[in-house]
């Protein structure tokens, strides 16, 4: 998970806990940072249920809504991966499982065992072309598009609003999460959303 997931996971308890019944809070498990800007997806069964012990343990939670899993690991039985993460379902450890960075194959071949919660993958009008889009569509299945901005780039290039709008234009089941540390250009993104986009 890495220590950035970590020192996320504390400053969302510090600052929301105790939870409003409202609030969906949604994490990853499933990668490990062997050095500084390095991430590699670990999928053994017992590193992903540790993941979720000590997300719960960080939150003050009981159960996570929902949890997605952050890469399917070519090094691990897919089957492992998914048996892991249904067992912590089924004790109450996590609501729904949301899958990271996969192709249709992959949701398809999911689907199979389990129910899928929500896609989280790259979208955005530089990297357009995902078909999993239409397919959750199809699928009823919540699509998060991370990285709208392309790490800023588009922001700079166009503004926030043309990129965003583009987005949500994909359709009703498409969901961006743009990320930004600066108040200022949090506050620039949801005026931009806002905004009349004619």
């Amino acid at each position: 998970m890495g220590v950035f997931t970590h020192t996320v996971e504390q400053l969302i308890r510090e600052a929301l806990y105790p939870y409003p019944d409202h609030l969906l809070i949604a994490t990853k498990v499933g990668m490990v940072r062997p050095a500084p800007g390095q991430w590699k997806p670990l999928g053994n069964p017992f590193y992903l249920r540790a993941c979720v012990e000590a997300s719960l343990r960080r939150m003050k939670m009981e159960r996570l809504e929902l949890c997605y899993l952050h890469r399917i690991d070519p090094e691990v039985s897919r089957d492992d991966q998914i048996a892991v993460l249904h067992a912590l379902q089924e004790e109450g450890k996590i609501g729904h499982i949301g899958l990271s960075k996969v192709t249709p194959e992959d949701i398809r071949y999911v689907l199979n065992y389990i129910p899928v919660a929500a896609v989280q993958n790259v979208l955005n009008t530089t990297d357009c072309d995902d078909p999993a889009v239409e397919m959750c569509r199809d699928l009823n299945i919540p699509y998060v598009a991370y990285r709208p901005l392309d790490a800023g780039i588009l922001a700079q290039a166009h503004g926030p609003a043309a990129p965003l709008y583009w987005l949500l234009s994909q359709g009703s089941h498409v969901a961006p999460i743009p990320s930004t540390s600066p108040p200022r250009h949090l506050e620039e993104i949801v005026a931009a959303v806002q905004k009349d986009p004619a």
